[in-house]
């Protein structure tokens, strides 16, 4: 990743990027006990 595109990042791009992070931290956190469970 280069300079130049950390500078385009939008306000948009960041709230997806970080939205992005959110949903996929809720489903690690919520798929890693079932795997628990289950092995």
């Amino acid at each position: 990743m280069s300079l130049n595109m950390a500078q385009l990042e939008t306000p948009e791009k960041a709230f997806w990027k970080k939205l992005r992070g959110y949903v996929l931290g809720n489903f690690l956190s919520w798929a890693e006990p079932k795997e628990e469970a289950e092995a």
